[in-house]
Protein backbone atom coordinates (compact mmCIF):
# COMPACT_ATOMS: atom_id res chain seq x y z
CA UNK A 1 0.00 0.00 0.00
CA UNK A 2 1.29 3.46 -0.95
CA UNK A 3 1.99 5.77 2.04
CA UNK A 4 0.59 9.57 1.69
CA UNK A 5 3.36 11.91 1.55
CA UNK A 6 4.30 13.74 4.46
CA UNK A 7 2.17 16.84 5.89
CA UNK A 8 4.23 19.86 4.87
CA UNK A 9 4.62 20.68 8.42
CA UNK A 10 6.65 17.27 8.91
CA UNK A 11 9.24 18.57 6.37
CA UNK A 12 12.66 20.00 8.25
CA UNK A 13 12.22 23.89 8.01
CA UNK A 14 14.80 25.83 6.07
CA UNK A 15 14.80 29.53 6.09
CA UNK A 16 16.65 30.69 3.08
CA UNK A 17 18.94 34.08 2.52
CA UNK A 18 19.93 35.02 -0.89
CA UNK A 19 23.11 36.72 -1.14
CA UNK A 20 23.33 38.78 -4.42
CA UNK A 21 26.14 40.24 -5.73
CA UNK A 22 24.76 42.34 -8.13
CA UNK A 23 27.03 43.48 -10.90
CA UNK A 24 28.43 39.73 -10.67
CA UNK A 25 24.58 38.51 -11.85
CA UNK A 26 24.12 41.62 -14.17
CA UNK A 27 27.05 40.59 -16.53
CA UNK A 28 26.71 36.95 -16.17
CA UNK A 29 22.96 37.51 -17.50
CA UNK A 30 24.13 39.79 -20.04
CA UNK A 31 27.15 36.74 -21.56
CA UNK A 32 24.55 33.87 -20.81
CA UNK A 33 21.14 35.58 -22.63
CA UNK A 34 22.12 39.12 -24.04
CA UNK A 35 23.18 39.24 -27.61
CA UNK A 36 23.98 41.94 -30.18
CA UNK A 37 23.68 45.64 -29.44
CA UNK A 38 23.37 45.36 -25.60
CA UNK A 39 21.39 48.08 -23.48
CA UNK A 40 22.29 49.03 -20.21
CA UNK A 41 19.42 47.31 -19.04
CA UNK A 42 19.88 43.76 -20.57
CA UNK A 43 21.41 42.13 -17.22
CA UNK A 44 19.30 44.13 -15.10
CA UNK A 45 16.78 41.66 -13.13
CA UNK A 46 14.69 42.01 -9.82
CA UNK A 47 16.48 40.56 -6.75
CA UNK A 48 13.17 39.95 -5.33
CA UNK A 49 12.02 37.81 -8.18
CA UNK A 50 15.00 36.53 -8.53
CA UNK A 51 15.37 35.62 -4.69
CA UNK A 52 11.68 33.74 -4.69
CA UNK A 53 12.45 31.67 -7.91
CA UNK A 54 16.15 30.26 -6.12
CA UNK A 55 13.90 29.34 -3.03
CA UNK A 56 10.95 27.95 -4.66
CA UNK A 57 13.68 25.21 -5.99
CA UNK A 58 14.20 23.56 -2.79
CA UNK A 59 14.09 20.51 -2.81
CA UNK A 60 11.08 18.24 -1.57
CA UNK A 61 12.36 16.93 1.86
CA UNK A 62 12.42 20.33 2.86
CA UNK A 63 10.41 23.55 3.64
CA UNK A 64 12.07 26.23 2.13
CA UNK A 65 10.80 29.61 3.45
CA UNK A 66 12.73 32.86 1.43
CA UNK A 67 13.49 34.61 4.81
CA UNK A 68 15.65 37.45 3.18
CA UNK A 69 17.45 38.82 -0.09
CA UNK A 70 20.61 40.77 0.27
CA UNK A 71 22.13 42.66 -2.20
CA UNK A 72 25.56 43.95 -2.33
CA UNK A 73 26.83 46.90 -4.77
CA UNK A 74 29.15 49.67 -5.88
CA UNK A 75 27.61 52.81 -5.11
CA UNK A 76 28.60 55.44 -7.72
CA UNK A 77 29.73 58.81 -6.36
CA UNK A 78 27.55 61.93 -6.93
CA UNK A 79 30.61 63.99 -7.41
CA UNK A 80 32.38 61.50 -9.65
CA UNK A 81 29.03 60.85 -11.90
CA UNK A 82 25.75 62.36 -10.85
CA UNK A 83 24.22 60.73 -13.48
CA UNK A 84 25.16 57.32 -12.59
CA UNK A 85 25.00 58.13 -8.60
CA UNK A 86 21.27 59.16 -9.56
CA UNK A 87 20.29 55.71 -11.27
CA UNK A 88 21.95 54.02 -8.23
CA UNK A 89 19.80 56.06 -6.00
CA UNK A 90 16.20 55.26 -7.86
CA UNK A 91 17.12 51.50 -8.50
CA UNK A 92 18.37 51.19 -4.30
CA UNK A 93 15.37 52.64 -3.19
CA UNK A 94 12.93 50.56 -5.38
CA UNK A 95 14.91 47.82 -3.86
CA UNK A 96 14.44 48.50 -0.71
CA UNK A 97 10.59 49.26 -0.88
CA UNK A 98 10.68 45.90 -2.18
CA UNK A 99 12.32 44.32 1.44
CA UNK A 100 15.92 44.13 0.01
CA UNK A 101 18.69 44.67 2.24
CA UNK A 102 20.85 46.46 0.03
CA UNK A 103 24.46 46.49 1.35
CA UNK A 104 26.68 49.33 -1.11
CA UNK A 105 29.89 50.31 -0.97
CA UNK A 106 31.31 53.26 -2.66
CA UNK A 107 33.04 52.62 -5.99
CA UNK A 108 36.47 53.28 -6.20
CA UNK A 109 37.41 56.19 -9.06
CA UNK A 110 41.36 55.39 -10.85
CA UNK A 111 42.95 57.81 -12.84
CA UNK A 112 42.57 57.44 -16.42
CA UNK A 113 38.94 57.13 -15.66
CA UNK A 114 38.58 53.34 -14.69
CA UNK A 115 35.73 52.89 -11.97
CA UNK A 116 35.74 49.26 -9.89
CA UNK A 117 34.03 48.34 -6.73
CA UNK A 118 35.93 47.69 -4.12
CA UNK A 119 35.15 44.77 -0.93
CA UNK A 120 32.04 43.69 -2.44
CA UNK A 121 33.28 40.27 -2.42
CA UNK A 122 34.77 40.35 1.07
CA UNK A 123 30.94 42.06 2.52
CA UNK A 124 29.21 39.28 0.72
CA UNK A 125 31.51 36.96 2.51
CA UNK A 126 31.49 37.85 5.94
CA UNK A 127 27.75 38.25 6.04
CA UNK A 128 27.41 35.04 4.67
CA UNK A 129 30.10 33.39 7.51
CA UNK A 130 28.13 36.11 10.76
CA UNK A 131 24.77 34.99 9.55
CA UNK A 132 25.95 31.20 9.20
CA UNK A 133 27.86 31.57 12.85
CA UNK A 134 24.14 33.52 14.18
CA UNK A 135 21.91 30.89 12.91
CA UNK A 136 20.20 33.70 11.06
CA UNK A 137 19.43 31.17 7.95
CA UNK A 138 19.84 27.10 7.39
CA UNK A 139 20.36 27.44 3.70
CA UNK A 140 22.06 30.53 1.79
CA UNK A 141 22.20 31.11 -2.20
CA UNK A 142 25.10 32.61 -3.21
CA UNK A 143 24.37 34.42 -6.34
CA UNK A 144 27.46 35.10 -7.88
CA UNK A 145 30.44 33.40 -9.79
CA UNK A 146 33.12 35.11 -8.20
CA UNK A 147 35.84 32.68 -6.65
CA UNK A 148 36.88 34.83 -4.07
CA UNK A 149 33.55 33.49 -2.53
CA UNK A 150 35.20 30.18 -2.04
CA UNK A 151 36.59 30.55 1.49
CA UNK A 152 33.09 31.65 2.95
CA UNK A 153 31.63 28.28 1.63
CA UNK A 154 34.10 26.67 3.48
CA UNK A 155 33.85 28.43 6.73
CA UNK A 156 30.08 27.69 6.68
CA UNK A 157 31.06 23.92 5.80
CA UNK A 158 33.50 23.86 9.08
CA UNK A 159 31.02 25.51 10.79
CA UNK A 160 27.62 22.75 9.75
CA UNK A 161 29.93 19.91 10.43
CA UNK A 162 27.95 16.48 10.30
CA UNK A 163 24.70 18.63 11.02
CA UNK A 164 21.88 19.13 7.93
CA UNK A 165 22.14 23.20 8.47
CA UNK A 166 23.45 25.27 7.25
CA UNK A 167 23.95 24.77 3.89
CA UNK A 168 25.47 26.86 0.87
CA UNK A 169 24.20 26.88 -2.10
CA UNK A 170 25.26 28.73 -6.02
CA UNK A 171 24.11 29.27 -9.12
CA UNK A 172 25.30 29.08 -12.57
CA UNK A 173 24.49 29.62 -15.92
CA UNK A 174 23.28 27.74 -19.11
CA UNK A 175 26.08 28.59 -21.69
CA UNK A 176 28.65 29.92 -19.34
CA UNK A 177 31.18 27.20 -18.00
CA UNK A 178 31.85 29.02 -14.97
CA UNK A 179 30.11 28.26 -11.07
CA UNK A 180 31.64 28.64 -7.44
CA UNK A 181 33.25 24.90 -6.77
CA UNK A 182 35.77 24.10 -3.97
CA UNK A 183 39.27 23.48 -4.97
CA UNK A 184 39.00 20.25 -2.98
CA UNK A 185 37.42 17.65 -5.23
CA UNK A 186 36.31 15.30 -2.15
CA UNK A 187 34.45 18.12 -0.25
CA UNK A 188 30.81 18.02 -0.82
CA UNK A 189 30.70 20.56 -3.52
CA UNK A 190 27.78 23.08 -2.83
CA UNK A 191 24.12 22.76 -5.14
CA UNK A 192 24.16 24.69 -8.14
CA UNK A 193 20.73 26.27 -9.50
CA UNK A 194 21.39 26.36 -13.10
CA UNK A 195 20.01 29.40 -14.44
CA UNK A 196 18.32 29.47 -18.37
CA UNK A 197 17.35 31.92 -20.54
CA UNK A 198 13.44 31.00 -19.58
CA UNK A 199 14.56 32.26 -15.99
CA UNK A 200 16.37 34.93 -16.74
CA UNK A 201 13.14 36.29 -18.83
CA UNK A 202 11.26 35.56 -15.61
CA UNK A 203 13.18 37.78 -13.25
CA UNK A 204 14.00 40.39 -16.12
CA UNK A 205 13.67 44.17 -14.75
CA UNK A 206 13.41 47.16 -18.03
CA UNK A 207 12.82 49.80 -15.97
CA UNK A 208 15.37 52.50 -17.09
CA UNK A 209 16.54 53.92 -14.02
CA UNK A 210 18.97 56.32 -15.61
CA UNK A 211 18.12 59.61 -16.89
CA UNK A 212 18.43 60.58 -20.49
CA UNK A 213 21.33 62.19 -21.71
CA UNK A 214 21.17 66.48 -22.87
CA UNK A 215 20.70 66.97 -26.00
CA UNK A 216 24.24 68.29 -27.59
CA UNK A 217 23.62 71.78 -28.75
Amino acid sequence: MTQPPLPTHALPQARVIVFVDYMNVYEDFRRAFCSGTLLPTDGQFDPVAFGKLLAERGPNHEEWRLSEVRVYVGQPIHAHNTRAATAHDRQSAVWRNAGVVVLARPLQYLPGGVVRQKGIDVALAVDVVSLAHERKYEIAIIASTDTDLVPAIEAVQRFRGFERFPRVCVVSYDGLGKRLQLPDTRANQPYAFRMSKDDYAAVRDRTVYVDPKPPVP
